[in-house]
């Protein structure tokens, strides 16, 4: 089975800014990071993009996200994170498959460029071949919802947030060894330049703020 990453793109209440930083930091990336099968969690701050906030964490394969110790975390969410996941706003929960994987590593910006579907997210090669001549350039992996998609809404944990969940079905992931993306090419610009039909107003710029590995 391919490698698989749960892509997570928020904004919070304003009240709640202090409590859900907390959260993160304090609890959550090392609570996802204890189940089987999760094996790095990295929270980013918006550079300049759709959402606020964004969460990415890498998984063995999509079958981890259908695991009796995950959906448990869901079914039995902590105090803390029943306090923070009402002051949840405009939430999408992607989990999506790995086609592509150009690179190694992780970088302190990421990119991230959501397709209208699946069938037009491919890239051409001469595209893919510029971006990774970037002096910066440090990964790039195309993801895909699979067919069986993820769907927990139902869950305690997800019931808490009020409004259901919304999913991008294919996504562009770039990273690059940058801690502010000023020196960085506009990869959705040159996307588009492309013909890649791009999500309107999705996706984006962001920079990394934690990383933690299990």
């Amino acid at each position: 089975m391919n490698p698989a990453c749960l892509l997570i793109c928020n904004d919070i209440a304003d009240q709640a800014q202090t409590q859900f930083d907390h959260w993160y930091q304090t609890e959550h990336l090392a609570e996802r990071l204890a189940v089987p099968g999760f094996t790095n969690a990295r929270r980013y701050a918006a550079v300049q993009a759709s959402h606020p906030w964004a969460a990415l964490y890498e998984l063995d394969n999509m079958a981890v996200l259908h695991s009796p110790a995950y959906l448990e975390r869901l079914a039995y969410p902590s105090e803390l994170t029943r306090a923070v996941m009402p002051h949840f706003r405009r939430m999408v929960r992607s989990g999506l498959e790995q086609q592509t994987d150009v690179g190694q590593g992780c970088g302190g910006v990421l990119d991230i460029l959501v397709m209208r579907n699946q069938v037009a997210a491919a890239v051409s090669d001469a595209l893919i071949h510029n971006w990774s001549l970037h002096p910066l350039f440090q990964r790039l992996r195309l993801l895909h919802q699979p067919d069986q998609a993820v769907s927990v809404n139902a869950t305690a944990e997800a019931q808490l947030r009020g409004a259901a969940d919304q999913a991008w079905s294919s996504v562009w992931l770039l990273e690059w060894a940058s801690d502010t993306g000023d020196e960085l090419p506009d990869t959705q610009a040159q996307a588009l330049a492309n013909g890649l039909p791009l999500l309107p107003a999705q996706g984006g710029r962001y920079r990394l703020l934690k990383e933690m590995k299990s």
